[in-house]
């Protein structure tokens, strides 16, 4: 079995000074003797964006015999405590690693003809399933993961590592 967790980076970086900013801004506007309720909703978001960053603070991929489960958090937090996708082998018609734009955005993303899963970086395994759907799976090391895809649904799987999509 194959199980990788890459950290998210990007939205570490990104959501934890902004809950720290809002938490910053309400102690502000608590001394500066603003209403109540401002000081409780700044907080409110700051929870909501530190809860954000956290669930998507990792991702971990696994691939065994019956397909791919994609999960976010830490590796502590158990699987059903945080948002999951199984994938399974028999859906799966292609691999590839491709290269996405950075304007797609980093969490769960509708893109056109599917869905990315990605917490960090530019690369992605792009999985084709029967449907015609595809699901993108962001990697710090997406060769490795479509090798491994590859290996356990070798039957139908076929591979182009040159892609790359706008």
């Amino acid at each position: 079995m194959y199980r990788h967790t890459q950290a998210g980076s990007v939205i570490i970086w990104t959501l934890g000074p902004a809950a720290a900013g809002l938490l910053i801004s309400a102690s502000v506007a608590h001394v500066r003797g603003a209403p109540a309720w401002t000081v409780v909703y700044l907080c409110f978001l700051a929870f909501l964006i530190g809860l954000v960053g956290f669930v998507f603070s990792s991702m971990t991929v696994c691939v065994d015999e019956k397909g791919v489960r994609v999960f976010f958090g830490p590796d502590w937090l158990p699987a059903r405590m945080g948002f999951r996708k199984f994938l399974p082998a028999a859906e799966i018609v292609s691999c590839r690693v491709v290269a996405v734009t950075w304007w797609w955005g980093y969490g769960i993303r509708i893109i056109p003809r599917g869905v990315m899963y990605r917490v960090s970086g530019r690369r992605c395994v792009e999985m084709t399933l029967k449907s015609g759907r595809r699901a993108l799976l962001g990697s710090d090391e997406p060769d490795e993961l479509c090798r491994q895809i590859e290996g356990r649904f070798s039957r139908d799987i076929h591979r182009n590592t040159d892609a790359c999509i706008a």
